[in-house]
């Protein structure tokens, strides 16, 4: 059964339901307000789908509600939201990246306990011996 808590909406900050960015966590709790009750919607760090949003749009909720104390988390995650997006790699970057990351050898993470052995025949192919590489002939 949900609890409902009858308070005045001072300490709620209104905000439009569309500045909710679908795919993010909301770091806030959102409220719903139904004349003079207050009701919890979403708990803080609930992400926020795109279900979620079709679910405000559908009810046809057009404001949610925010404490006041959390009026920075608010201001940041809007902020954020028209911050630029990230542009991606410049692509011979990338390439350096996949080369360099090429050279190395994948070790599994119990591997790197101290007293461990590591063999690098069972890493790597046996070696091609001396006297049958291409340039002894």
């Amino acid at each position: 059964m949900a609890q409902f808590t009858e308070i005045d909406l001072d300490p709620y900050l209104s905000v439009p339901a569309e500045k909710l960015v679908v795919g993010t966590s909301l770091p806030f709790a959102v409220f719903l307000k139904d004349r003079s009750i207050v009701i919890p919607l979403f708990n803080k760090e609930t992400i926020f789908d795109g279900i979620a949003s079709n679910i405000l749009r559908e009810k046809g909720i057009g404001t949610i509600y925010v404490r006041t104390s959390d009026g920075v988390e608010l201001d940041n995650y809007l902020w954020q939201r028209r911050a630029p997006k990230k542009t991606t790699p410049d692509r011979s970057k990338y390439d350096e990246y996949v080369a360099s990351k090429s050279q190395h050898y994948l070790i599994e993470r119990t591997l790197l306990q101290p007293g461990t052995r590591i063999y690098l025949q069972s890493l790597c192919p046996d070696p091609v011996p001396p006297q049958y590489s291409s340039s002894s002939h």
